[in-house]
């Protein structure tokens, strides 16, 4: 048997009985040549000391480059220049990221999730001309996207939202540059509904966000993507897990990615899903269930198009804290955020017109007139009054807005723990029971466990062991814990050893009531950066203070200052300054 290589492809020479041999390994025979041949290095390598010098040559070369390739998908540093608004400064794993992706026409972006996946994406369109991308993407995160775009992009953005019964668009320009982005920003329940509008898009570039939510290549969804994908020259796959437990369900990102590389699924199966026949009693079928030759598949994966950071190779360049606003604008919280506006309208126009006739009055109290006395002490009475009604009404509203919004938290908590480790776990606090009990009946997949006002001492502890030892039942696997705020502001630690990422599904009228629960997850102990994330409606009051929280400047620091009573800050809503 001898070994060449010719026209980018290993071909053997062979005896007939050598056949067996070849098929084996991973030959295959082509029809024209009449010769067995491969393409794929780790196959010739097999059989390599049938190697020529060519092909010996090429097996060593394109091993050194592999190598390469597999170093540049970890790499968390780089002086690769990119282009971005003058207000943003890329992290150095950030450029290293852009950097790798810029070399190739389709990726799998699976850093760890919160490491700005989504920034990196947007900074890879600023490198190219004119893009015209659809981004698919769940619906709890489609503002976001809109979000990240406006601080991300440079030159003029068009943006189109696609919703059940209307396509909104967004129109702006980030900078003076000559360049022009569009977006079509869909989530997957849509795919179907808009598919014709979507085929007619001139894509250059497709984005599937939580792209493991399109891992069933039978289903339509996945379908759908594939169909979206062909027209697209360059993809970007993104997920925090990109290796399953059961590697059959990585199958359809990769065929989506590169077809030519994973041309049929039992052809990948047979190699990397560890076969298995099974009896079902009336006969015997094959479950591809489990993992095998995983090593390969990885250096597959990293060498042609695979990108993976983990938070802990790049922990010097994040700060110990990173915060983020995910804005829902789903259309059943538009009447309560309309509501909530309203009133705090018909509250700032009667405090106006109480605080003029206060004005007014203080000329003549004060001075011997027991009338005007008696009317100017009445109208403070009136005006703190007026206030302490308005905090009530709108902290009911504001109650009844963060229950309507449990299930797009959920959502967005179950998009983080499918998008990440199977051990990973996050920290949700809200402000109400009831919006505890609620989310502990939306999440009861995780088992999640609670703590509130009523819950006793033993409780209590009870439940942090459960959170920090999730698997001491293995059918119970503990990854949520759920909080309210008040409850937990003492008491409650241990929490920041099994996790760093909190999601907060309402706030408190006080801002240091917020930060102490943050606080349950940045202290002693956390080895991580702590990632918090404020899930709110959009235009609501919640939306104005969690940015406000976020951008933490100086101006809005004195605004939201952590001695600020309740009272203060409705004052500061009040005068419009939140």
């Amino acid at each position: 048997m001898n070994i060449s290589f010719v026209n980018n492809k290993f071909i053997a020479h062979c005896l007939y009985e050598e056949h067996a041999v070849l098929k084996e390994v991973g030959f295959n025979w082509d029809m024209e040549m009449k010769r067995w041949v491969t393409d794929d290095i780790r196959t010739a390598e097999k059989l390599i000391g049938y190697c020529d010098e060519g092909a010996l040559y090429q097996i060593n070369w394109r091993k050194n480059q592999e190598k390469q390739q597999i170093a540049d998908s970890s790499k968390t540093e780089s002086d690769f220049q990119v282009k971005h608004p003058i207000n943003i400064k890329p992290f150095p794993y950030q450029l290293a990221g852009v950097e790798y992706m810029m070399k190739r026409k389709a990726v799998l972006l699976a850093d760890a999730p919160g490491l700005g996946k989504t920034g990196q994406t947007l900074l890879c369109m600023n490198m190219r001309p004119n893009v015209e991308a659809i981004i698919v993407c769940p619906s709890v995160i489609k503002m976001n996207w809109l979000k990240e775009a406006r601080k991300w992009l440079i030159g003029d953005i068009l943006a189109y939202i696609y919703e059940p019964k209307k396509i909104r668009y967004y129109k702006g320009s980030n900078t003076p540059d000559e360049k022009k982005t569009t977006l079509h920003i869909i989530n997957y329940e849509l795919l179907k509904k808009h598919l014709d509008r979507l085929k007619r898009v001139n894509c250059n570039l497709i984005v599937i966000d939580e792209a493991h939510k399109a891992k069933n290549k039978d289903s339509i969804r996945s379908k759908l993507i594939k169909e979206l994908s062909q027209k697209a020259f360059y993809k970007i796959l993104i997920t925090g897990t990109p290796i399953y437990n059961k590697p059959k369900d990585l199958y359809a990102l990769l065929n989506i990615l590169s077809p030519s590389l994973f041309k049929d699924f039992f052809s990948f199966a047979k190699r990397y899903c560890a076969p298995e026949k099974v009896w079902t009693g009336k006969q015997s079928i094959t479950k591809y269930d489990g993992a095998s030759n995983m090593d390969e598949l990885n250096t597959i994966l990293r060498s042609n198009f695979m990108i993976r950071r983990l938070k802990e190779d790049v922990l010097k360049d994040l700060p110990k804290k990173m915060r983020s606003v995910i804005t829902l604008e789903e259309s059943s919280l538009v009447p309560l955020v309309k509501k909530e506006k309203e009133t705090l309208e018909q509250l700032k126009n009667n405090t106006n017109r109480l605080k003029e006739q206060i004005e007014k009055m203080k000329e003549y109290a004060g001075k011997g007139n027991e009338d005007w006395d008696k009317k100017y002490k009445s109208m403070v009475k009136e005006l703190k009054e007026s206030k302490m009604m308005g905090i009530g009404e709108i902290s009911k509203i504001r109650h009844e807005l963060a229950v309507k919004k449990v299930p797009y938290v959920a959502d967005f908590v179950r998009e983080q723990l499918e998008g990440s480790e199977s051990n990973s776990r996050i920290v949700v606090f809200a402000h109400h029971t009831d919006v505890c009990e609620s989310l502990m009946k939306e999440l009861e997949e995780y088992h999640p466990t609670l703590i509130i006002g009523s819950t006793k001492s033993n409780e209590r502890q009870q439940a942090i062991a459960k959170f920090a030892n999730p698997y001491h039942n293995r059918d119970n696997k503990c990854r949520v814990f759920i909080g309210s705020m008040g409850a937990c502001s003492t008491g409650v630690d241990g929490l920041q050893k099994h996790c760093n990422t909190v999601v907060f599904a309402e706030l408190d009228w006080t801002p240091s009531t917020v930060e102490q629960a943050e606080d349950r997850l940045q202290r002693i102990g956390q080895k991580n950066t702590v990632w918090v994330y404020h899930v709110v409606a959009d235009q609501s009051l919640d939306s104005k203070i969690a940015k406000m929280l976020v951008d933490k400047n100086e101006v809005s620091h004195k605004i939201l200052d952590a001695g600020v009573e309740t009272a203060q800050i409705f004052n500061n809503v009040l005068s419009g300054k939140i």
